[in-house]
């Protein structure tokens, strides 16, 4: 709707249109769109007669710019003020100024409908946008609910067009409907009886496609629109459900904070249509790791592409990955510390941290870069700047496995859970492995993992997927070992359902005040 409303306008404004023509369009409008018109010759009356028509263009003009930048550069993910909050202030402050000139024009315009007949100066207000100010009230409900923890507002378990209404307690959004419904229908009135029909019936129309949350689906969740995550990292885990846990960076700290939160499709799509289907391939041909290992590449670089973080917050990471000792650094807040089972996802999200630095290596000092060659081995990295020491757990076998689990367990300050080195195996799919050899099982699927991979962690990955593979989940290596504490969701997840409500209530205010825009627009060509 508002990319056809561009278009139109951009249209009526390029045309040449002839005065007899634009005559011609206001003798047929009604009298919303303009002052009276004789039946010999065109009255204009005062601009202030205009108020209400040019804070209805002047507004859209300001939402139709911003909706079409946010279409083209995308949103900023933080949990500090950007791009939600953002558009929260301008349509704040485009709603305040125009409702302020709507009150204006009914106050000062010729006849001052305001100051003669209560019922004309509702019908004035009838131009007020009434929908995007309902839905302001509502986000002050909710911001107010989720900052004092109140139990106005809970995310549904699933997402959908509605989850931002429904998240909310019936009788508040019942509450808000019911005052915006008989604020409309009462300025509906006093425009009917003012002879302005059109601007009554298409409030009323407005109203109801506000109500039934018939706008439309905002496309600023597709895969179309580009996003950043500011200043922490967000990493997805793989699933096929609606909702699920993912892996993300604490907002003051480090290490991983496990959140609940909606899969949106922009997002979950690298995990899930590059990395699950290369597991499946990983079990059915025999552990080979080429496949598997170019997935996690993929995801990373996915991951990297929509990461940006300051100088403070990169700093912070490469303090806790690549210390010169194992001491914490004065600013590194470990917030959340997993048991330090061998697990398969926790490894996955460190793949991920690794490679980030990585890529961004160029703003580490080169002293500290030279320590990246602990979790990466440069033979295999093509890269001369990351020193020339072997990567944790390089040496294979049982005592490199225990060294590559003994350094991520420093990390989060814990010592590992060895338990797997105990096990024994007839049978696996692993390559030439031979139960009675001298190697015991976790030994050598040890070995086979570090050799095809350039990363420690990329290997400790592989060998839980290949751990589980043939003993399926046990004691030993599990899959989801930090889970999220809660199905609160976060900052971010809230954000993102948010913009559906701003668009339904951008469309259906659209819908109000299309007779006022066109006003402006035939108003102004014919000036």
């Amino acid at each position: 709707m508002l990319r056809v409303c561009a278009n139109i306008y951009s249209l009526i404004a390029s045309c040449r249109v002839s005065k007899k023509l634009v005559c011609f369009l206001l003798l047929s409008l009604p009298h919303t769109l303009g002052a009276p018109i004789g039946s010999s010759d065109v009255t204009i009356q005062s601009p202030v007669a205009y108020i209400y028509q040019a804070a209805a263009l002047g507004g859209f003009g300001i939402i139709i710019a911003g909706h079409r930048t946010l279409l083209a550069d995308g949103f900023t993910n933080s949990f500090e003020p950007r791009t939600d909050l953002f558009t929260v202030v301008v349509l704040s402050l485009t709603s305040g100024v125009w409702s302020a000139l709507v009150v204006i024009s009914g106050l000062f315009e010729l006849g001052r409908p305001c100051s003669t007949d209560i019922l004309l100066c509702a019908g004035r207000m009838v131009y007020l946008p009434h929908m995007i100010n309902a839905t302001i009230l509502l986000w002050m409900i909710y911001y107010v609910s989720v900052k004092f923890k109140l139990s106005l507002w809970t995310p549904p378990p699933e997402y959908s067009r509605e989850a931002w209404s429904s998240a909310f307690r019936w009788h508040v959004v019942t509450s808000v409907n019911a005052l915006l419904a008989c604020v409309i229908l009462c300025v509906s009135a006093g425009a009917a009886k003012a002879g302005d029909y059109t601007g009554a019936s298409l409030s009323i129309v407005g109203l109801v496609v506000y109500i039934s949350r018939a706008g439309g689906t905002a496309s600023y969740d597709e895969v179309n629109v580009p996003f950043k995550n500011h200043n922490f990292l967000r990493v997805l885990l793989p699933t096929s459900h609606k909702a699920g846990t993912l892996y993300m960076s604490p907002p003051n700290g480090v290490g991983i904070h496990p959140t609940w939160s909606y899969v949106w499709p922009n997002q979950i799509e690298p995990a899930n249509t590059i990395l699950v289907p290369a597991l499946i391939q990983f079990r059915s041909q025999a552990f080979n790791c080429g496949p598997l290992l170019q997935a996690l590449r993929d995801t990373a670089t996915a991951l990297v592409r929509c990461t940006q973080m300051d100088d403070r917050h990169f700093e912070n990471f490469i303090n806790w990955l690549l210390p010169s000792n194992y001491e914490p650094h004065p600013e590194q807040k470990l917030v959340d510390r997993p048991s330090m089972k061998v697990a398969r996802e926790t490894f996955y999200y460190l793949f991920h941290l690794e490679y980030y630095l990585f890529v961004n290596r160029r703003r580490i000092s080169l002293d500290r870069r030279r320590l990246m060659c602990r979790w990466r081995d440069k033979t295999r990295s093509g890269a001369n700047d990351i020193g020339d020491q072997p990567c944790y757990g390089k040496q294979g076998g049982t005592e490199g496995l225990t060294e590559a689990l003994t350094q991520v367990a420093l990390l989060f300050g814990k010592t590992p859970t060895l338990d797997l080195l105990r096990s024994k195996l007839r049978k696996s799919s692993l390559p030439g492995y031979d139960p009675a050899g001298s190697e015991n099982y976790a030994g050598r699927l040890w070995t086979h993992c570090i050799n095809a991979s350039e990363t420690t962690f990329g290997a400790l990955y592989i060998f839980c997927d290949a751990w589980v593979a043939d003993n399926g989940v046990d004691k030993a290596v599990v899959l989801f070992d930090f889970r999220a504490k809660d199905e609160e969701g976060d900052k971010i997840m809230y954000n993102i359902m948010w913009r559906q409500a701003w668009y339904t209530a951008v469309v259906a205010q659209l819908i109000a005040s299309s007779a006022a825009i066109a006003g402006a627009v035939v108003g102004g060509i014919l000036l």
